[in-house]
């Protein structure tokens, strides 16, 4: 864009950015600094001024934080909106679109006069557990995994796209569900070695626990880690030789289908079901995921 539009293009925003405050005229112009309420109107006008060359838009990452600035749980962190001395938008088109998408303001430190983003996002960002850490909870790094499965199951389309909370939305997640959490996490380290994932393990004792009982997922869970068998007919017994047979085959089944051998074993091991053979175990990769019997979805989660 020539600088003639470029001015004429800032110029049209001028009345919304407020008094800024500034590092002083050090031969560069210098950089101004403003903390301003993005409206979805402002933000379409500040995306007119978006650098041709920016990053290809994330739709995830969009409506990750659309979801946070509707909900009202975006937080003023010190991440800035970034504009060139010549009036372009250098970074923060993903905020400015996430406010277009939940149709309300958010507040941000907004900095003019930045003349190059070759240092910009190079800070590692934060991890689910990295925050769960911050805050001073326990385990944080397996209690990251839990809460990410276990949100992305209660949330969202399990099938259709891998999509992880924000940080916000994991902290709201653990503080309604915190002593829930921590006994999936229990949990699911009990089986782990027969299972191979917690995140496998934590997810079906989360549902379990919701359907059945935390009482009768417990005695379930407490069978399976001490290979207490009732019978050879032991649906939990299948379950067991099944996943052993898989974590020493050279070829392994993928994460999804363990998970169905994992919920099938365990409703049927609460149904008092008895099975000669592993083959109600089996699963078809085109068939629906696996609900326990009674198993309720809240909304768009789950399948």
């Amino acid at each position: 864009m020539k600088t003639d539009q470029l001015n004429q293009s800032t110029a049209a925003v001028a009345h919304l950015i407020p008094e800024p405050y500034t590092n002083g005229d050090d031969g560069n112009g210098g950089l101004r600094l403003t903390v301003e309420t993005i409206t979805p109107d402002i933000a379409r006008d500040y995306l007119e001024q978006n650098v041709s060359n920016n990053r290809n838009i994330s739709d995830r990452h969009v409506a990750a934080l659309a979801r946070d600035i509707k909900a009202g749980r975006y937080a003023q962190n010190g991440e800035t909106l970034k504009f060139s001395p010549e009036g372009e938008l250098l970074d923060g088109q993903h905020r400015l679109w996430g406010c277009i998408v939940a149709d309300k303001p958010f507040t941000t430190a907004v900095v003019r006069g930045v003349t190059s983003l070759d240092d910009v996002d190079r800070a590692r960002p934060r991890t689910i557990s990295n925050v769960m850490e911050i805050h001073g909870y326990p385990t944080p790094a397996k209690l990251g995994v839990v809460l990410s499965t276990t949100w992305r199951w209660e949330n969202t389309k399990w099938r259709v796209a891998i999509v992880r909370p924000t940080s916000q939305e994991a902290l709201t997640f653990l503080r309604q569900n915190e002593a829930e959490l921590y006994a999936a996490l229990r949990a699911g380290q009990r089986i782990k070695k027969v299972e191979g994932s917690l995140e496998n393990a934590s997810l079906t004792f989360w549902r379990m626990a919701k359907t059945f009982g935390q009482e009768a997922a417990l005695e379930a869970y407490e069978r399976l880690s001490k290979s207490r068998w009732q019978s050879l007919n032991d649906p939990l017994y299948h379950y067991h030789q099944m996943a052993l047979r898989a974590k020493a085959a050279p070829r392994k089944p993928n994460k999804l289908v363990k998970l169905q051998w994992l919920v099938r074993a365990m409703d049927a091991a609460v149904g008092r079901e008895e099975h000669k053979s592993a083959h109600f175990l089996r699963w078809d990769g085109n068939k629906e995921l696996r609900l326990f019997t009674g198993e309720e979805l809240n909304g768009s989660a789950g399948a």
